[in-house]
């Protein structure tokens, strides 16, 4: 699976050299359109991880390392592509800062009432939040986000086989309680 949310074509290579370039000169309007277009993709994935304060702060900190690296950009590979890999490593980072304090997180809010689709998300959210970090990180990573079991492997800083085994081990136990929710007996 790619990743192609947010995914920009060869033709802005380009233009995402030039707005690198104008951040690195100090170009704060550059850096605000930046932060208009990917601060959504960004906070999702790093709430997918955290908890919605952490993950704002993962905002906030990715765009100042943006404001700070966006000299290293050499363009290999689409700007947000980039931003998206420094906001997982800096979520990354944050929760093996707390692991000690938290094993998993609850992050669900009671919804106001809604259609059975959005329930169903809502569901799926709270399900994958109350997976443990060892298991949620991959799952979210490869999953959700679209990276390889390489990737993954990489930034979780595991083999590539056990990232397979913890995907796997997701699957099933999101499986377990998504069957229970539905059949609650």
């Amino acid at each position: 699976m790619t990743r192609t949310h947010g995914a920009e074509p060869i033709e802005d290579r380009a233009r995402d050299i030039e707005v690198a370039t104008r951040i690195a000169a100090g170009d704060y309007v550059a850096l605000a359109e930046l932060y208009e277009r990917h601060k959504d993709a960004i906070f999702t994935v790093a709430y997918r991880l955290l908890d919605r304060e952490a993950a704002a702060d993962v905002v906030q900190d990715v765009f100042l390392l943006v404001s700070e690296r966006a000299g290293s950009f050499r363009g290999d590979a689409p700007l947000g592509a980039w931003i998206r890999r420094i906001a997982v490593n800096l979520a990354l980072r944050q929760l093996r800062r707390e692991r000690w304090l938290l094993r998993f997180r609850i992050r669900w809010i009671p919804p106001k009432p809604v259609g059975p689709a959005l329930t169903e998300a809502i569901d799926l959210d709270r399900a994958i939040a109350q997976l443990p970090e060892s298991l949620r990180a991959p799952f979210v990573l490869h999953v959700i986000e679209g990276y390889s079991h390489a990737e993954t492997s990489e930034l979780l800083g595991t083999s590539e086989a056990a990232c397979r085994q913890r995907v796997h081990r997701a699957r099933a136990r999101l499986a377990s309680v998504l069957a229970d929710q539905a059949d609650p007996r």
